[in-house]
C-alpha cells in the first residue's frame, strides 16, 4: 500500500470514530474495561494494506440507532495483524480482513461465531445485540 494511502486511512479511521461507536487501540487495556464492566469484547482485526475496513467502520459503528445499545453491552478494540500494539495473535489468527470477534475477556473465550468482511453488517450487530443483554 502507497504511503498516501495509509495516511488517508489513518486519518479516516479517527474520523469514522468520532461520531461512532467507541474503539480503543490498545488490547489488553480494552480487554480490562471490558471485565471490570461485565461486558463482551469485540476484537476488529484487520491490516494496514485492507481497504474495506474503513468503510465497514464507518457503515456499521457511524450514526447508528443500535450504537447505543451495543455499547451498553461490549467494549471494542481495533488491532492491526502488521501493528506495533501487541494482542494474542494466535487467538485471532485470520487470513481475512477485517473480521470481527466476539470475546468472553475474562475468560478469552469466543461467544460468537467470527464476522468476516461484508458479513460485518448492521443486521449481525443487532442480531449480537438481541443474543447478549446488558449486564448488570
Amino acid at each position: 500500500m502507497s504511503l498516501v494511502r495509509r495516511i488517508l486511512l489513518g486519518i479516516s479511521v479517527p474520523l469514522y470514530l468520532a461520531a461512532s461507536f467507541s474503539w480503543r487501540g490498545d488490547y489488553e487495556e480494552a480487554r480490562r474495561e471490558a471485565i471490570d464492566a461485565h461486558k463482551i469484547l469485540l476484537v476488529f482485526v484487520t491490516d494496514s494494506h485492507d481497504r474495506k475496513s474503513a468503510d465497514i467502520l464507518g457503515r456499521v459503528f457511524t450514526n447508528r440507532p443500535y450504537l447505543e445499545a451495543l455499547s451498553r453491552r461490549a467494549v471494542g478494540v481495533i488491532v492491526y495483524r502488521d501493528g506495533r500494539r501487541t494482542y494474542p495473535i494466535e487467538m485471532y489468527y485470520t487470513t481475512v480482513f477485517p473480521t470481527l470477534f466476539f470475546v468472553d475477556p475474562a475468560r478469552e473465550l469466543f461467544v460468537s461465531s467470527p464476522l468476516y468482511r461484508d458479513d460485518i453488517a448492521p443486521e449481525k450487530i443487532r442480531i449480537f445485540i438481541d443474543t447478549y443483554p446488558k449486564k448488570r
